[in-house]
């Protein structure tokens, strides 16, 4: 059996204090009184928002976190918030909060990140990847399986055979 997983490193800049207070804030572990788990505040508070929470977030049965790591730090002078997966990544869930963050403190700024999916034994098709683009009121996303499909859409010859497995 094959492990798959989803991995991705970005850095959020934060520019100020109150914008890490905000950020550390979202991110703390509370009791989710609907579902009894720990999860994130940004989670739980986000039901209260169903535009954008419910195209966004995924929260599945074994979620009891925020779906990535974090930890703030300074990268190339800056100072702001390192989110990063190892393994099993939750993308929906940094850009719901990244959008939360852009409404609250960039309204004009944007945020992009990609992500992987990789598998532990080199299967067939088994690999691939995304990427979201956000605005405080706009979200954007790709994914290699789309794109790969639609290209094979639009050039395949009539009588070609095409098999992408997965």
């Amino acid at each position: 059996m094959a492990n798959n997983h989803c991995t991705f490193s970005t850095f959020l800049v934060a520019r100020n204090q109150a914008e890490r207070d905000w950020l550390a804030q979202q991110l703390e572990d509370r009791t989710d009184e609907e579902s009894l788990r720990t999860l994130p505040r940004f989670l739980i508070d986000g039901r209260e928002n169903p535009n954008t929470y419910d195209g966004m977030v995924q929260l599945g049965e074994d979620v009891d976190c925020a779906g990535f790591q974090w930890e703030f730090t300074t990268i190339a002078g800056q100072q702001g918030l390192w989110i990063h997966a190892d393994e099993h990544g939750v993308p929906n869930n940094v850009a719901y909060l990244v959008q939360q963050f852009l409404i609250a403190w960039q309204p004009e700024g944007c945020f992009g990140m990609g992500y992987a999916f990789t598998c532990d034994k080199p299967r067939v098709d088994e690999f691939g990847g995304g990427a979201f683009f956000v605005t405080a009121t706009k979200e954007y996303w790709m994914d290699t399986y789309a794109f790969v499909d639609e290209h094979v859409s639009a050039h395949k010859p009539k009588d070609a055979e095409y098999r992408r497995n997965g």
